[in-house]
């Protein structure tokens, strides 16, 4: 499943393996390099994953313990996200009265 896909090959993530999973769905995959048919995948990811994709049933299942830390890592991704992507407040301008500090013109 996409689950599945996307633990154990870095670089897919949960979009990537759907596509994947989903181009599997159509038709089984003859060769490693037919992944590369799949919408979002060109050579350089395939370069990364080449190593860990066979065209033999290898793992089909997220290790139990492990769905809940990629459940969490989802959801703390995602508030990374909002919050990261959220405009910096401005930072005020200092108060010359409230500093101490003389200001040009009373000189």
């Amino acid at each position: 499943d996409a689950a599945t896909l996307a633990y154990y090959l870095v670089g897919i993530g949960e979009v990537r393996a759907k596509a994947i999973v989903k181009q599997r769905g159509k038709a089984k995959f003859k060769t490693i390099e037919d992944v590369k048919n799949v919408e979002g995948i060109g050579e350089a990811i395939f370069d990364g994953i080449r190593k860990n994709i066979s065209t033999s049933k290898g793992e089909t299942t997220v290790p139990k313990e492990d769905k809940k830390v990629a459940a969490k890592k989802s959801t703390v991704k995602a508030k990374t996200e909002k919050t990261s992507s959220a405009k910096p407040k401005a930072a005020k301008k200092a108060d010359p009265k409230k500093t101490g500090a003389k200001s040009s013109a009373s000189k």
